[in-house]
């Protein structure tokens, strides 16, 4: 392990993170306006200008396609640099207490809060189905399983493994064949939300799992 690597802030991914959070919070905002039934939607507006739900369905659309895949892209970025300077051991400790106590909170305090039944059954639900529902948690939740996936196997690999390394942006060409190699992949993630749940094993959104997991591989 090599203690003397120094923390280094990068001021262009921060500023795509705030960037990204306002569109986070301005995502949700569009979703409670416009139809996409999410249980306390506002109420409809005339029809002379329900014209707004088209706007708001494609503002939704487009920004479900990148935001969340460009989150877990950052994340895994500094991950490597991470375990280098901490060690696996301590890198993950520091994950499930930044990310394992938020999502803890939310599952045995704030459902609860909101509805007992509903809480409960929720966590019946992954003994029953292999669903349980985290709320706005679930990317916690999936970056705790990614770090230790990632950790795990720079364990296994200690021996091969080299140096982090900034590597160049890599060709258009390559980035246009990886959004095609997704395309199948996406439709495949489609059929298994339908087949297993849109939250088996708390994995939120199976249909975009696929695209945040080749994100979090490919940074790191």
């Amino acid at each position: 392990m090599n203690n003397s690597i120094e923390t280094e802030r990068y001021d262009y991914l921060d500023n795509i993170k705030w960037v990204l959070t306002i569109i986070v919070i301005v995502f949700h905002s569009a979703i409670i306006a416009c139809k996409i039934p999410m249980g306390f939607n506002l109420p409809p507006v005339k029809e002379t200008m329900q014209y707004q739900y088209e706007i708001l369905d494609t503002f939704v659309i487009i920004n479900a396609s990148f935001f969340m895949s460009l989150f877990f892209f950052i994340s895994a970025y500094f991950v490597i640099p991470s375990i280098e300077r901490k060690g696996a051991g301590k890198f993950m400790l520091d994950k499930l207490k930044r990310l394992g106590i938020p999502t803890l909170i939310t599952l045995l305090v704030i459902f609860p809060m909101m509805s007992l039944d509903y809480a409960t059954s929720n966590i019946k639900g992954i003994f029953l189905t292999g669903n349980i529902d985290l709320g706005v948690t679930w990317f916690c939740w999936t970056l705790i399983v990614f770090s230790g996936v990632f950790a795990l196997c720079s364990q296994i690999t200690s021996g091969s493994q080299k140096g982090f390394v900034d590597k160049p942006i890599p060709a258009i060409w390559k980035i246009l064949l990886f959004a095609i190699i997704m395309i199948p992949v996406n439709f495949f993630g489609l059929h298994l939300m339908d087949s297993l749940g849109s939250t088996f094993l708390a994995f939120a959104f199976l249909k975009i799992f696929q695209c945040i997991s080749a994100c979090f591989t490919l940074a790191s």
